[in-house]
């Protein structure tokens, strides 16, 4: 649907491909803004299990 949009819109189909790089480089920003998580548990922190306990 917003593939359709911006070739009605532009009429360029590279519109799309620019779009297209947006979401990559969002993707790719996320991605390398996350932390790595080896060797870090992934279990619920006993800290969040006392604050569950208590609601």
């Amino acid at each position: 649907m917003i593939a359709e949009a911006l070739l009605q819109g532009t009429g360029w189909t590279g519109s799309i491909g620019i779009y297209i790089m947006i979401l990559c480089a969002i993707s790719a920003t996320g991605v390398l803004l996350a932390g790595e998580t080896r060797g870090r548990p992934l279990g619920v922190s006993h800290g969040a299990t006392d604050v569950a306990a208590r609601h």
